[in-house]
């Protein structure tokens, strides 16, 4: 898959930009804490970016993966940077703010899967990655589909990442979490974000003495095939976060299952569409949760006149709009007195 050319200027102008330097400042206090830095790269895109990094670097500070699956023609690489030393200070520099080129490239193609990461997690080590301490990492991302068959997790790239606790269960979320941390990425607005650390249930679990592997339901599977579309509705909730009804939902860790929730509920009327999905979440989330369940809203719903939920939905007025939000803020009300 070809990657689309950069723009140098652009990229001088973003390493120029205040939000950056921030950021570096972040990464820099990050990468003093531990004598190594491993850089994890997936070369499935052919990113000018990615090869403009690897050219700096001296082949014995490249660890690079076995083959993971078929599907997956090139192998992953972590490079080791030694936080202390100029030279590899440069371009562990550089690849933060490739990194942040790339979410930038991302964000304005929306889903285009051409813009994707291929620089993608930085793990601070005690010591130097090497053959035998990736190998955990890459059976994590080897496991089994619900029918047995075999399938990869791509857990490091990070539009995975950070929707994994609310699909895998306590104890692999768990098992990922003691794998990883520490563990670095760019969200998908460019600011460096630390692993979640799991709840508390999520934390009784014994270290494992061999390479974890995960098998995933048929459930799981489809919420991991939702990433694109759950990764927009985050950037499109965040854009409209003075119109949320609830604060709560700019908590990831509460907003990313409330989003499943959302593209279910709207399945259920046979809305499937992605459109429909974030109609369903714009309504839930800034008119009421329950807005589906109104008496003037069900009858549109359970005998849809349209294909799309937007038009089914439209002959609602604005008035009428008004008047179930209404209902949610005399329920808080009641609740509080």
């Amino acid at each position: 898959m070809s990657s689309p050319e950069f723009d140098v200027e652009g990229l001088q102008q973003l390493k120029d930009s205040a939000a950056y330097q921030h950021v570096l400042q972040q990464f820099e206090a990050v990468a003093r804490q531990s004598p190594m830095m491993g850089v994890w790269l997936d070369p499935t895109l052919d990113s000018p970016l990615l090869g403009a990094l690897q050219a700096a670097i001296l082949p014995d500070h490249v660890v690079e993966f076995k083959k993971i699956h078929d599907e997956l023609p090139h192998c992953l690489r972590m490079l080791n940077g030694r936080s202390q030393q100029i030279q590899d200070q440069q371009w562990l520099q550089d690849s933060l703010l490739y990194a942040r080129y790339e979410t930038e490239l991302a964000l304005a193609a929306d889903a285009d899967p051409r813009y994707g990461r291929s620089i993608c997690l930085w793990l601070p080590r005690p010591q130097a990655w090497d053959s035998a301490s990736i190998r955990p990492l890459q059976k994590m991302a080897q496991l089994l589909d619900h029918t047995g068959q075999p399938r990869y997790l791509r857990y490091w790239d990070p539009r995975v990442l950070m929707i994994l606790e609310s699909i895998l269960t306590p104890e692999q979320y768990g098992r990922l979490y003691q794998l990883l941390h520490p563990c670095f990425y760019l969200d998908w607005d460019g600011q460096l974000c630390q692993l979640t650390a799991p709840s508390a249930s999520q934390q009784h679990f014994p270290l494992c003495q061999t390479p974890y592997q995960m098998s995933l339901n048929h459930a799981q599977w489809q919420q991991l095939e939702q990433v694109l579309w759950v990764n927009r509705a985050i950037r499109m909730v965040a854009q409209w976060s003075h119109e949320l009804i609830d604060e709560s939902n700019l908590d990831k860790r509460k907003l990313i299952p409330r989003l499943y929730q959302c593209f279910q509920r709207a399945a259920k009327y046979g809305f499937l569409g992605e459109n429909d999905a974030y109609v369903f979440v714009t309504l839930a989330l800034t008119v009421h949760w329950h807005f589906d369940q109104h008496p003037i809203v069900q009858p549109y719903l359970t005998h849809p006149t349209a294909v799309s939920l937007a038009d089914t939905l439209l002959p609602i007025s604005e008035q009428q709009w008004q008047s179930i939000a209404q209902t949610d803020k005399a329920q808080k009300q009641m609740s509080a007195n």
